[in-house]
């Protein structure tokens, strides 16, 4: 049995990846050893970073895994290639403006907090990135590309609720708003 997961899902799934490269991996050495460095305010401020960068870093795996479901789509069923490539761009363009916005939003922080010099810190996200992706690569994902499935995924890019559900989310973990959908 194939299970379709809401785009919410699977961001949750993908952050639980991104955590467990952090847990079980030597970056996790890395991370205890600069948390453990640090005052108290300098362990809120790099569980803030850390969190964020995870937000983000699986997002974008997130984005990844639907753009390779769209482009799957696109290829097998072309009878619904014009309409899941419009609700694709529709959804896409929504969740990009965040990202671009977030990114920009934890280039700034790296740069403004005082946890650990600039290139010590990009140094040690990149470990963490480096691992997340080790884990990524260990999951056999199969692309949809049956027509039910494929109609489904359509459905979920244009569910509007589901949309602005996942903009709310990810806007109020980035700090830009407060929240706005009611479950």
């Amino acid at each position: 049995m194939r299970v379709i997961l809401s785009l919410t899902a699977l961001l949750v799934l993908s952050l639980s990846a991104v955590s467990m490269a952090a847990e079980e991996s030597d970056g996790a050495l890395k991370t205890a050893s600069i948390y453990e460095s640090l005052d108290d305010a300098g362990k809120e401020k790099f569980g803030r970073l850390l969190a964020a960068h995870s937000l983000i870093k699986s997002v974008e795996h997130t984005q990844d895994a639907v753009t390779k479901a769209v482009t799957s789509c696109k290829k097998n069923q072309p009878e619904i290639k014009k309409e899941i490539k419009k609700s694709y761009k529709l959804y896409n363009g929504d969740i990009k403006s965040i990202m671009k916005k977030a990114n920009r939003a934890f280039t700034r922080t790296i740069a403004l907090e005082d946890v650990l010099p600039k290139k010590e810190m990009r140094a040690y996200f990149s470990i963490i990135d480096k691992e997340a992706l080790e884990i990524y690569s260990t999951v056999e994902t199969i692309a949809i590309s049956d027509l039910k499935a494929c109609q489904k995924l359509q459905l979920q890019l244009q569910d509007e609720h589901e949309t602005a559900r996942l903009k709310d989310i990810l806007n109020q973990n980035f700090g830009f708003t407060k929240p706005l959908v009611k479950d």
